[in-house]
């Protein structure tokens, strides 16, 4: 039986349309993850801060994930050095979520 579209889901007392939901699935079937998404399996309990910069154009990985780590980098697949210490989140699933559902 489906399920239409403005359907509201719960994540952790975080409401995602059903829209949405497809959409994060959608992506993550066509992405490979090191991690195998241990970000988001447990309802986004997992993802690393981000920041949207230049105008929710870009993600910044917040430098709170990393700057306490040994190597003082992400580590993740993902992340894109720019600079010294800045870290730009190319992840198309951790992406949209900060774009469109501000998580």
């Amino acid at each position: 039986m489906g399920v239409s579209c403005g359907r509201i889901v719960n994540l952790l007392n975080i409401q995602i349309e059903e829209e949405h939901k497809r959409k994060i699935e959608e992506i993550k079937s066509q992405m490979k993850c090191r991690k195998d998404f241990e970000c988001c399996n447990n309802g986004f309990q997992q993802f690393c801060k981000v920041n949207l910069v230049a105008g929710g154009r870009l993600v910044e990985c917040d430098p709170s994930n990393y700057e306490d780590s040994e190597a003082k980098q992400p580590d993740c697949q993902f992340a894109l050095p720019f600079g010294y210490s800045t870290f730009f989140c190319t992840c198309p699933l951790r992406t949209y979520v900060a774009k469109k559902l501000g998580i």
